[in-house]
């Protein structure tokens, strides 16, 4: 039997997996605060696009999740081998992206200043 689906760490990992979304949640609203301070209104990410791709990502990291933990518990599981994803491989992959979205957001640099910037005279 996998250490991970030891039923003693089970708890221990259903709690961070349930929480680890929320916590991406946070920490993708605190990265695009910081990229919208640091690159200006001309090129900041739109909210609307910024949330419909932490959407998207987060379901399809979510269902990538699920696929995984179903690979990685149900032979060693027996009955229960669906809590596995459901409550720990899932929100896991779901958060993962969720920051990779942010991260790549947060990552644009800001417009050149100054005589560097391509203007020419």
């Amino acid at each position: 039997m996998n250490v991970l689906l030891s039923p003693h760490l089970f708890p221990f990992f259903m709690i961070l997996g349930l929480v680890s979304p929320l916590a991406a949640i946070a920490a993708a609203s605190l990265l695009y605060a910081r990229h919208s301070r640091r690159v200006g209104r001309a090129r900041q990410a739109p909210v609307i696009a910024y949330v419909l791709a932490i959407v998207v990502f987060g379901a399809a990291g979510g269902v990538l999740g699920l696929l995984v933990g179903l690979k990685q518990a149900c032979p060693a599981a027996g009955n229960l081998c669906g809590l596995w994803p459901a409550f720990v491989t899932g929100p896991f992959f779901c958060a993962l992206g969720i920051l990779l979205v942010a991260i790549a957001v947060s990552s644009i640099r800001p417009a050149p200043r100054g005589e560097d910037a391509g203007a020419s005279g």
